[in-house]
């Protein structure tokens, strides 16, 4: 009789956990969150240097 092996299917892990999405999201939303106001201010700065050239 073969002997089974004693890894276990599970035991190396071939893709990423529920609770290693969770985090990557959350820091992606940190992320997003800061550089949102940034992103906006510079949006409004070339905007308003856009109509000063084409006056």
């Amino acid at each position: 009789m073969a002997k089974l092996s004693s890894k276990n299917a599970y035991s190396s892990p071939r893709g990423f956990t529920i609770f290693e999405l969770l985090v990557v999201v959350a820091i992606l939303g940190i992320l997003a969150t800061m550089t949102g106001p940034a992103m906006s201010r510079i949006v409004r700065h070339n905007r308003v240097n856009r109509a000063a050239t084409v006056i």
